[in-house]
């Protein structure tokens, strides 16, 4: 996992915000204000450029840094965590949250981490749902993948196996909360 302090972080966001904003000069393009909104040049569905790839690696990087200052518990309920968060990414994350529980991987994953073959065979589930699981699950912070096929845990992951109450609740919410987002 990257150990980046805190300084660290918010140094390597400032060079690639300085990088953006060279690229956006050079191209003779304002920066993204509230006022003026985001540049053609910056949408998602412009060409690339020097400049997109600058904004994909700050929302990158941002993201991290966000995630990095959330309890632990909201990054399994991003429907608590920010009332910003989409549809979409609620029911994602809560989707994959959910299986994790329910087909035991929570409760069963080691405290030093696993291969995905090793948890598979423990809970006769296929390698290659839980690959997916952990794979999504990590990209919410929830488990990290050190090397191909094994992952360990996150404070968040270590909250859903110690904590059989955020089980039992992740359980419930989602049973309840997954068919009527769905409507």
């Amino acid at each position: 996992m990257d150990t980046s302090t805190l300084k660290e972080r918010a140094a390597d966001i400032s060079k690639v915000a300085d990088t953006l904003s060279d690229e956006l000069a050079q191209l003779h393009l304002p920066e993204p204000s509230f006022k003026h909104g985001l540049v053609g040049a910056l949408h998602s569905d412009a060409p690339d450029s020097n400049a997109s790839a600058a904004r994909q690696e700050l929302l990158q990087k941002l993201d991290e840094y966000r995630s990095l200052l959330t309890d632990p518990t909201l990054h399994l309920t991003p429907e608590l965590a920010s009332a910003s968060a989409s549809r979409y990414t609620c029911f994602s994350v809560m989707s994959s949250v959910h299986s994790v529980v329910r087909l035991g991987i929570a409760e069963t994953f080691p405290s030093q981490g696993s291969t995905v073959q090793d948890l598979a065979t423990r809970l006769n589930l296929r390698d290659g749902l839980v690959r997916r699981l952990l794979a999504h699950c990590a990209t919410h912070h929830i488990y990290y993948q050190t090397k191909h096929d094994f992952f360990v845990h996150t404070a968040a992951s270590t909250v859903l196996k110690e904590n059989e109450g955020m089980r039992n609740w992740i359980l419930i919410g989602a049973e309840e909360l997954i068919p009527a987002t769905l409507k």
